[in-house]
């Protein structure tokens, strides 16, 4: 048997099939029409966004996103629909959603789009990287800390370096001091007993 009938023989996988394996993903699985109208939504969609599958299907995909980017969401809906390019499909970018009680939280997406059935479709795999944005901050204040004190240790170092140097410039010159003294008392002494 060759390879290619063991795949002619594999069987199909089927709607319901798909969309259990897709619930049971920790990514988010969004999918929209070429209106931008949702589509397919997942557990995961459910948690990340706070939206769950009743309230997220039939609407806008607008609805996650801030207000502040709808412009530009807009217009790459635009230009992928009149032109079929998008300049992010195929790749992973890092945007910001709206979640249902309106809070807003860093996210990661792979985005695809395809036609079926003569008609313009998009896929979303989204993951929340809150906790990784918050991790990448509390390493940066760390590694900001360690340099500061790292600074602060190096200016010590230098101050008690500095008066460890005076210190022993003072110590020789009161050695040389003293050893002159010293030489001269054995004349002075000569000139008592003498």
């Amino acid at each position: 048997m060759t390879k290619r009938s063991n795949i002619a023989n594999c069987p199909i996988i089927a709607r319901d099939q798909l969309d259990a394996m897709l619930d049971s993903a920790q990514d988010a699985f969004v999918g929209a029409d070429s209106k931008g109208i949702i589509t397919f939504w997942n557990r995961a969609a459910a948690r990340i966004f706070a939206y769950d599958k009743n309230q997220a299907m039939g609407q806008p995909l607008t609805l996650l996103i801030p207000e502040r980017y709808l412009a530009a969401h807009m217009a790459d809906m635009h230009r992928v629909q009149t032109t079929g390019i998008s300049k992010v499909s195929g790749s992973t970018v890092e945007l910001v959603g709206r979640r249902a009680d309106g809070s807003e939280f860093p996210l990661e997406m792979a985005i695809s789009h395809y036609n079926q059935d003569g008609e313009l479709c998009f896929t979303g795999i989204i993951r929340d990287i809150s906790a990784a944005k918050a991790n990448a901050a509390n390493l940066q204040a760390a590694e900001n800390e360690l340099r500061k004190a790292n600074e602060t240790l190096k200016k010590r170092v230098r101050e008690r370096t500095q008066a460890l140097t005076e210190a022993l410039e003072r110590g020789l010159q009161h050695k040389k001091r003293t050893d002159a003294i010293l030489r001269q008392i054995p004349a002075s002494i000569a000139i008592y007993t003498g």
